[in-house]
């Protein structure tokens, strides 16, 4: 395993990561919900808040790749559709089932969680995929 790879698919990972939470997250999903809920239910955003967002979504970020790392020899497909599989994993057994149980925790609305929420992730997590693919294709001087 290159730690060099994982390290720079993380990060590069993290960035697209943060873009498509500013774009879908903070243009769509939250401006709904945070109409629709109790203000009391949002942390306050704060530069501290943003700052451990930001550390917490590169490490998050870090780990996924090096999930992609590890499972890379296993995961069926060449080039970038091996990311479309990972990304369809990590959905699959860690979205889908936040997202049932997330249904079975709050008074969440259904059309909400499993449409909006399930594709939206369903989404993000092929495009990691497909971002890990193409950095832990790309040659790296040893």
């Amino acid at each position: 395993m290159n730690l060099k790879k994982v390290l720079i698919a993380g990060v590069v990972g993290a960035v697209a990561n943060a873009v498509y939470s500013i774009l879908v997250c903070g243009q769509l999903i939250i401006p709904y919900v945070k109409r629709v809920t109790p203000s009391d239910l949002w942390v306050p955003q704060t530069g501290i808040h943003t700052l451990i967002m930001i550390i917490f979504g590169f490490a998050i970020c870090i780990l996924w790749a090096f999930g992609y790392a590890l499972l890379y020899k296993g995961l069926p497909g060449s080039g970038v559709s091996k990311g479309v599989i990972y990304g369809f994993l990590l959905w699959l057994l860690g979205m889908l089932p936040n997202n049932l149980a997330l249904q079975l925790h709050t008074n969440i609305w259904p059309e909400f969680n499993w449409v909006f929420l399930s594709v939206s992730n369903l989404i993000r997590w092929i495009i990691l995929g497909m971002v890990y693919a193409l950095i832990y294709k790309v040659e790296l001087n040893k």
